[in-house]
């Protein structure tokens, strides 16, 4: 089975608008996402979809996909230090990232650090 641990976002400021990088998830049938901010962060925080096609059927770096949608109701506030976890199973999309907006010009000491786990064949 293959499984991964990684940190896609690393104490990013949230004051401004934050995509994670591309997450392929060529071979995985889900993957979870955690979501820590510190500070006095508001805005919100969603996951976004891509299905455009991998370069190659089993290429192990993908293009940078250009089209993205927003996963029905992945998207929810926030107005204070805490985190947050999306747990997602059946993912038949080719990539997905996660977007935080700020809301207020936000707090320059908010700060965002996303870790994902992955599980495929």
């Amino acid at each position: 089975m293959k499984t991964a641990n990684q940190i896609i976002v690393t104490s990013a400021l949230m004051n401004t608008t934050v995509n994670s990088p591309a997450v392929p998830l060529q071979d995985i049938y889900g993957y979870a996402v955690q979501a820590l901010y510190t500070g006095t962060p508001t805005g919100a925080l969603k996951l976004q979809a891509s299905c455009d096609a991998f370069k190659y059927a089993h290429d192990v770096n993908p293009q940078t996909p250009q089209t993205w949608t927003d996963v029905t109701d992945s998207s929810f506030s926030i107005t204070s230090a805490g985190s947050y976890v999306w747990n997602v199973t059946g993912a038949f999309y080719s990539f997905f990232r996660v977007v935080y907006t700020d809301g207020s010009g936000g707090s320059s000491t908010a700060r965002l650090t996303i870790t994902v786990n992955v599980k495929g064949a």
